[in-house]
C-alpha cells in the first residue's frame, strides 16, 4: 500500500516537473550551445538561467509544500492523503531537480562525461542506502526521507561542480 502511495506522489508530481524541465532544457541547450561554440562567456548567462527556474518554480513547489496532503484527499478521496504527506517529503529534491536537470548537459558539452558518470554512480549508491536503510529498520518514510536527502546532496553538488566547470571554462 505504502509503495502505491509513493507511486501515485510520483507520477503525479515528479513526472510534470521533468516535462517542463524537458522542455526547458532544450531551449536552455540550444543557446548555452551556440554560446560556447561562439566563445562567448557561459558563467553568466548560467547563472541567470539558474535564478529564472529558481523563481519560476518557487510558487508551485511552494504550493505543493503547503497543500499537498489536503490537495489529494480532496482530487483522490481520503485515501491518499499520504500521497500528499509524501509530496511533502519530495518537494525539496524535486525543486532542485527541476531547477539543475536542464543543465545536466553542459558537463557532456564541455568532456567532463567521466565525472558526471561517477556523480551518478554515487548518487544510485546513495538511493540504495537509503532504501535499505528504510528495509532495516522497517520505515518507509525513513527511507523516503533518506532517498529525498542524498538526492538533494547529490544535486547541490552537481549544480556547485556543473558552475565550476562553467567559471573555468572563462
Amino acid at each position: 500500500a505504502l509503495t502505491g502511495l509513493y507511486s501515485m506522489a510520483y507520477k503525479a508530481t515528479y513526472m510534470p516537473v521533468q516535462l517542463i524541465a524537458s522542455a526547458f532544457a532544450q531551449v536552455f541547450s540550444r543557446k548555452i550551445s551556440e554560446l560556447h561554440r561562439d566563445g562567448n562567456n557561459l558563467y553568466t548567462f548560467f547563472n541567470k538561467i539558474v535564478l529564472y527556474l529558481a523563481g519560476f518554480a518557487l510558487l508551485p513547489f511552494g504550493v505543493l509544500m503547503i497543500f499537498s496532503p489536503p490537495l489529494f484527499e480532496f482530487i483522490l478521496g481520503e485515501n491518499w492523503y499520504m500521497s500528499g504527506v509524501i509530496v511533502r517529503y519530495l518537494v525539496p529534491w524535486m525543486y532542485l531537480t527541476f531547477v539543475v536537470s536542464p543543465l545536466a548537459f553542459i558537463p557532456m558539452m564541455l568532456n567532463e562525461q567521466k565525472k558526471a558518470m561517477f556523480i551518478e554512480i554515487i548518487y544510485f549508491i546513495f538511493r540504495f542506502i537509503a532504501l535499505t536503510i528504510g528495509i532495516i529498520y522497517m520505515d518507509f518514510m525513513l527511507a523516503v526521507l533518506l532517498f529525498v536527502l542524498g538526492g538533494v546532496i547529490v544535486i547541490f553538488y552537481q549544480f556547485f561542480w556543473i558552475r565550476s566547470i562553467i567559471k573555468n571554462q572563462l
